[in-house]
């Protein structure tokens, strides 16, 4: 079987997307997940990859996604035209009854439909997210993620 994900628009912020269920259960007998669009969303153009698995991270309970890669379905659309194909990863990785749950976790990026080619705002894990650093009087960017930690 499969789990189907939808990425739409957020209901609070028209201008977001929105991954719904946020939250997709692998099961024993559905270990494919299917991410689809809703009107309004497009891949962006030149991203060969727009939805990835992260790496684990314990802290959290993530482990390593033990399945294939998210790929397209169907061939790529013409050019100048909006990627809006389904993708789909899959594991072949059945738990033994009893074990504990599994937790993975994913990125996607998404484009408006009338600007594919949006500029895309990827915050990485090794600074923080724009509206948390600051520019002092210099000109200097800070960081609270890195500034927090101990330094050499």
């Amino acid at each position: 079987m499969v789990q189907h994900v939808r990425i739409k628009t957020d209901p609070i912020n028209s201008d977001r997307p929105l991954a719904h269920p946020h939250v997709v259960s692998v099961w024993r007998d559905d270990q494919t997940i299917k991410w689809g669009l809703d009107e309004g969303w497009c891949w962006p153009n030149g991203v060969a990859q727009p939805i990835i698995f992260l790496a684990p991270d314990p802290s959290k309970g993530y482990v390593a996604w033990p399945g294939s890669i998210p790929v397209p379905i169907g061939p790529a659309p013409p050019a100048g035209e909006p990627d809006r194909r389904y993708y789909t990863a899959s594991s072949d990785k059945i738990l033994d009854p009893g074990s504990e749950p599994e937790i993975y976790h994913y990125a996607y990026a998404v484009c408006p439909i009338d600007n594919p080619n949006c500029p895309l705002d990827i915050i990485t894990m090794d600074r923080a997210p724009e509206w948390q650093r600051w520019q002092d009087e210099h000109g200097e960017w800070h960081d609270p993620e890195t500034e927090n930690r101990p330094q050499p």
